[in-house]
């Protein structure tokens, strides 16, 4: 067995003993009903200064991160949580965290959903009669 195939399967037995925050397209909540803290992006990074697969989650500005969602995240080699120079704080997550399948399935929701939006938009710009013509 490889190394990063023992690695996830440990990880994802601690998922399995440790309470997880829930994410989805546009929030990262504690709980089912909690009080959801916004994300403003999910940005997959390109593999250059990190695993292929790397994604960045960004919350809303001036929005911190809760204990529960740091506690997942920070002090560990396959996650993170940094902060941009315009005060925006974001998570680093790579394929071998074991919250990875659940942020990957958010960003390729949110990804589909702002494509879906520019299509609409775009098919709305296309039907506009131009000005003068």
């Amino acid at each position: 067995m490889s190394t990063l195939t023992e690695e996830v399967q440990a990880n994802q037995a601690l998922s399995e003993t440790k309470k997880a925050p829930l994410f989805d397209f546009f929030s990262v909540r504690d709980a089912e009903g909690a009080k959801s803290q916004y994300i403003t992006e999910y940005l997959k990074e390109p593999g250059v200064n990190s695993s292929e697969g790397t994604i960045r989650v960004f919350a809303a500005h001036y929005v911190k991160f809760s204990p529960l969602v740091r506690s997942w995240f920070v002090g560990r080699p396959d996650g993170d949580i940094q902060r941009t120079s315009m005060g925006y704080e974001y998570i680093r997550v790579e394929p071998t965290h074991p919250l990875y399948p659940q942020i990957k399935d958010a960003c390729e929701e949110l990804y589909s959903f702002n494509e879906s939006v520019l299509s609409h938009l775009a098919h709305k710009a296309a039907a506009t009669p131009k000005a003068g013509a």
